[in-house]
């Protein structure tokens, strides 16, 4: 999914029952935040189909994260049966409309693992880059620093792949943070005198 809709230190539960209030006043910011909480967990009880219902009813009203998301429901099966075919209609309507940083991740990993589209890791590799640059998409650093650590449609580079994933983890990213904390790190990067200090400062002044 990607972009996380809710604070980290709210009340889920007082959220949801908002959200709720609003989704029933045809508020379409209420309804895929609706969707999201039922997609997700947070706030309530997780409901896959439910939260396709609430998706589909934000994207009917010309929601592109909500189009996404059911693109990525698709992909994954949940409440549906998967449909890769299905979720790149919905994931191509989502970037046409300009959806840019989930859509073209999610767009991604379809093409990095051949799921309804011919496996390409060089666009895959172009759509993750595009997505971890709008800063949008959490997991967009992940993916992008895999491909970079791998040299999977692109010139291996392992500096660069650490820095996404310190940015990543940074974001709260729970698969950049247990990368960083896998033996990628000790073997690596312990090679480069003061490597680890030049990253951080990288990091610290593109944020700054």
């Amino acid at each position: 999914m990607g972009s996380k809709p809710f604070g980290l230190n709210q009340d889920l539960h007082k959220a949801f029952e908002y959200f709720e209030n609003s989704a029933e006043l045809g508020c379409i910011d209420g309804i895929f935040r609706v969707a999201y909480a039922y997609h997700s967990g947070e706030g309530v009880k997780l409901d896959y189909s439910k939260a396709m219902e609430y998706y589909l009813k934000a994207a009917e009203m010309g929601d592109a994260l909500a189009k996404n998301n059911i693109a990525d429901m698709y992909l994954k099966g949940q409440g549906v049966q998967q449909n890769f075919q299905t979720a790149l209609k919905w994931i191509k309507e989502a970037m046409e409309q300009g959806n840019c940083g989930d859509s073209f991740a999610t767009y991604g990993e379809m093409l990095f693992n051949g799921n309804g589209v011919e496996k390409d890791y060089n666009t895959a590799f172009d759509h993750f880059k595009r997505s971890s640059d709008t800063g949008e998409n959490y997991f967009a650093h992940f993916l992008l620093g895999r491909m970079y650590e791998y040299g999977w449609g692109c010139k291996k580079d392992i500096n660069k792949a650490y820095v996404l994933y310190l940015r990543g983890a940074k974001d709260g990213d729970d698969a950049a943070i247990a990368r960083l904390e896998s033996p990628f790190k000790n073997s690596l990067f312990t090679k480069s005198f003061h490597l680890f200090d030049t990253v951080i400062l990288t990091v610290e002044n593109e944020d700054s």
